[in-house]
């Protein structure tokens, strides 16, 4: 899920707390729908939290804004004073 926040928020913290806050939202619903007993199977609901990241993979995947200096490895002496 932390993968999946990273990507939604695009590396930009303000987009990462919303997203943080969905999932958090995600799992209380399903929670609550186990709770409430709305006649759905207990699995079905402990797996909503995990599609909702997966369709957030899916779409975030497109818009996802990756840094210029992820992936590259860091070279103190190469650095410019």
């Amino acid at each position: 899920m932390a993968i999946a926040l990273t990507f939604f928020g695009g590396f930009r913290p303000h987009f990462i707390a919303a997203g943080a806050l969905f999932f958090a939202t995600m799992d209380v619903v399903a929670l609550r729908a186990e709770v409430g007993n709305i006649g759905v199977p207990s699995q079905v609901l402990l797996v909503l939290p995990y599609v909702a990241t997966l369709l957030v993979m899916i779409f975030a995947f497109r818009w996802a804004r990756v840094p210029a200096f992820l992936g590259r490895n860091y070279d103190r002496e190469s650095r410019t004073a």
